[in-house]
């Protein structure tokens, strides 16, 4: 027999990066126990006790850990400026849900009289506007 009683159950202390928590307790004993619904690029710490019919043990060290990157919403505040007859300017505010690290934008501007398009990979912390010129060449 255990010195320290029969494990009935796992106690699950869960802090997330913007400082809310919640704490989870696991009767089924399997050794494994899966958090669902986190967000991408989430950072989760997490400690653990176990229980006896006697009470709750100490909590393990902490682990932390970062959830993986995913795809970023859409950038937000786009506008366009027309600054001649033949250029304008696109700008836009990051995406509310940037989801991981930004590693860059894409813009793409088309020209339908012409049927082609440019295309700009910008940097996301050197600009977060782009300006097209001769548009109408």
């Amino acid at each position: 027999m255990d010195p320290n009683g029969v494990v009935t159950a796992y106690t699950f202390y869960v802090t997330f990066g913007n400082g809310s928590s919640i704490v989870l307790v696991d009767r089924r004993l399997t050794g494994t126990f899966t958090l669902e619904g986190l967000l991408p690029y989430q950072l989760v710490s997490v400690e653990v006790s176990a229980n006896t019919s006697a009470g709750e043990g100490p909590k393990s060290n902490v682990d932390t850990i970062r959830t993986a990157q995913a795809a970023p919403s859409v950038p937000t505040g786009v506008m366009v400026w027309v600054t001649s007859n033949s250029s304008l300017t696109v700008g836009w505010d990051p995406p509310t849900m940037p989801n991981g690290v930004l590693t860059n934008y894409t813009v793409r501007i088309y020209n339908l009289m012409n049927s082609y398009y440019s295309e700009f990979n910008l940097h996301p912390y050197d600009t977060r506007s782009v300006s097209v010129d001769n548009l109408g060449v």
